[in-house]
């Protein structure tokens, strides 16, 4: 009966390690295209004048 519970205790941990090393492995994979992304694009930043005078120009283009 002892090996039968080692046995199972076996295969449970290992099963367990391996769902952990999935989650783990998943995490780390989606930081890294989240990371390249964010490299990849350019990134500028508008003053709130810039936004107001672009919102002004559209608007009255619509007009």
């Amino acid at each position: 009966m002892k090996t039968f519970v080692r046995l199972i205790r076996r295969y449970v941990l290992a099963a367990v390690g391996i769902v952990l090393l999935l989650l783990f492995s998943g995490v780390a994979v989606l930081g890294w295209l989240g990371w390249q992304e964010g490299c990849r694009l350019p990134q500028r930043e508008y003053s709130s004048s810039e936004i107001a005078d672009s919102i002004g120009a559209t608007a009255c283009r619509r007009i």
